[in-house]
């Protein structure tokens, strides 16, 4: 009986000194993916509708510290929850097609990171400067202006831009 103690007892102790020389994470293989981020997530990216953008996904791994760009890895497969405004390539390149709002998942090795897409239409006001309501003549003197209020390069600041202006209208030489 008291063999038997003693042995349960040095067994105890052996699986004891086992648990905290070789804890359970121990034996997981180095380089397994625990997680990925596409960069910048958390924050929402503004692309001008017409323009591209490449989005970068990282992935941190088991026993290595730091990241890894995981971009172009044939594992990763990045969607659009609204193809109609944003468009993302098997690369991860997006383009913005209109305005609205999309939110762009990347997926790799069973994990997930998402970002919000705004796109934005670089005119966001055009107006005609017309003062006489349409109605011309030969010989008038009234300038036609068209303008455009705009954002330029996606900074927020909003600048007046002159597309055309018509001068006098004269008669033409035949």
């Amino acid at each position: 009986m008291t063999g038997n103690r003693k042995l349960t007892g040095w067994l105890l102790t052996v699986a004891l000194l086992l648990a905290v020389v070789f804890p359970t994470g121990a034996f997981a293989a180095t380089g397994d993916v625990t997680s990925v981020e596409i960069e910048g997530s958390g924050t929402v990216l503004e692309l001008t509708v017409g323009k591209t953008k490449q989005l970068r996904l990282n992935a941190k791994k088991e026993g290595i510290s730091g990241t890894t760009d995981v971009t172009k890895l044939s594992g990763v497969e990045w969607s659009s929850d609204n193809d109609e405004i944003i468009k993302v390539s098997d690369g991860g390149v997006l383009t913005a097609l209109k305005s609205g709002t999309a939110t762009i998942t990347a997926e790799y090795n069973g994990s997930q990171s998402t970002i919000e897409v705004k796109a934005v239409d670089t005119y966001t006001k055009l107006t005609l400067n017309d003062p006489q309501d349409g109605k011309y003549k030969l010989g008038d003197s009234e300038n036609l202006t068209v303008k455009a209020k705009a954002v330029v390069d996606g900074s927020g600041r909003r600048r007046t831009l002159l597309l055309m202006r018509i001068g006098p209208l004269r008669t033409p030489w035949c």
